[in-house]
Parts: structure tokens; sequence; C-alpha cells
């Protein structure tokens, strides 16, 4: 219990701070990719005049039929599941792209999580191992070319833990983009290796 009262209390000083900065820049729009901080920023600033927009509805990607209708398989990340806002976005504009979109067995509302919600890595590895296996078989399954998500830690999990298919971010996709998603995790170890680490360590757990 203490754990999670300190989680807790460590979140409700944190969330302060995007009101505190919103109101000392007068910032009055925000643009976000990330489908957490989406729906998390929506619920901090609630009532204060800032319009929250995802990033698919801002960016100009063209009509044009870039691709030569390759399937993707969409993976929905948890905090989109029951809205499904970024999942939508990001379908109709695959589509719009040329690509085809297929979905797997477990989609949009019954999307199962990718094994990064909740630190479950740190707690559970084997329940992950399961959940990365199982949608491992799900997108087998439909026969795509492109396993494409819309959060960033959903991706690279798929893509440190699933080397035998192509995984990548959806705007990778919309932006002609090579993914390289190599070293990600190596360089953000290295950051707690440095002479502060330590300290950078006990700021981040700090309550």
């Amino acid at each position: 219990m203490a754990g999670t009262v300190g989680i807790a209390a460590t979140a409700g000083k944190r969330a302060g701070t995007p009101e505190k900065i919103v109101r000392e820049h007068k910032i009055e729009r925000l643009i976000v990719a990330c489908p957490g901080c989406y729906y998390d920023l929506g619920k901090i600033l609630r009532g204060s005049g800032v319009i929250i927009q995802t990033v698919y509805e801002v960016l100009d990607f063209g009509n044009g039929k870039r691709n030569d209708g390759r399937r993707c398989a969409v993976h929905d990340s948890c905090p989109d599941r029951v809205a499904g806002l970024f999942g939508s976005q990001v379908r109709t504009l695959l589509e719009q792209s040329g690509f085809t979109t297929v979905e797997m067995l477990h989609s949009k509302a019954n999307t199962i999580c990718c094994g990064s919600g909740g630190q479950l890595s740190h707690f559970r590895p084997d329940l992950v191992d399961e959940l990365v296996e199982q949608r491992h078989a799900e997108f087998q399954q439909t026969d795509a070319d492109i396993l494409a998500g819309y959060c960033m830690s959903c991706v690279l999990k798929y893509d440190a833990m699933l080397p035998s298919i192509p995984v990548t971010h959806a705007l990778n996709l919309l932006l002609e983009l090579e993914p390289d998603y190599s070293g990600v995790k190596e360089r953000a170890r290295r950051m707690f290796e440095r002479p502060d680490g330590e300290k950078l360590w006990e700021e981040v757990m700090a309550d």
C-alpha cells in the first residue's frame, strides 16, 4: 500500500507541472503524438481552455497513393482502447496513403496489452512473454506485411521481442521514414551509468 500511495503522490505532484507551464507561457494549443499523454493532458488541463490535438489531425500527410497496398495490422494502445481516437485516425490515414489495414483477433476496444503497461515487464516477465507470443500468433493469422503501432512503448516492445516480423510506428509509414529503433533502450540505460546517474535515478524514483 505504501508503494501505491507514494506513486500516486508523485503523479499528483507532477500533474501540476503541465498546467503551470501552459499558464506561464500562455499556451493555447498542444499537439500530441502519444496517446497516453493526450488523454492524461486532457484530464489535467480540463477547463483551462487549451486545445489538445493529435499529430494525425494536424500534419498534412497528403492523400496520394504512395504505397503499393501493403497490409498493415494496427496494434491499438491501452490508453486509446475506449475512445479509439488515435486508432481511427491512423487507420484512415494509412488507407489514404495506399496501405490496406487488417484487424487482428483482438483489436480496438478488445486489444491486448503489449506488456509495457504498468511496468509489467519488471514484475511479471512471464506474463509479458505470453502476451507477446499471443500477439505474434494473431499477427501471423492476418497475413499482414507490417505490424504498426502508434504508441512508442508498444512499438519498442514488439520490435525488441518480435525480430522476425516488420514492426514500425505509424508515423514512419505516413512520413515515409525508415524506422531505426536499434539501441534505444541501451542509450536510455547509459543515462543512469553516467557520474550523475545515481542522482538522476533518485530524482526519477523520488516521491
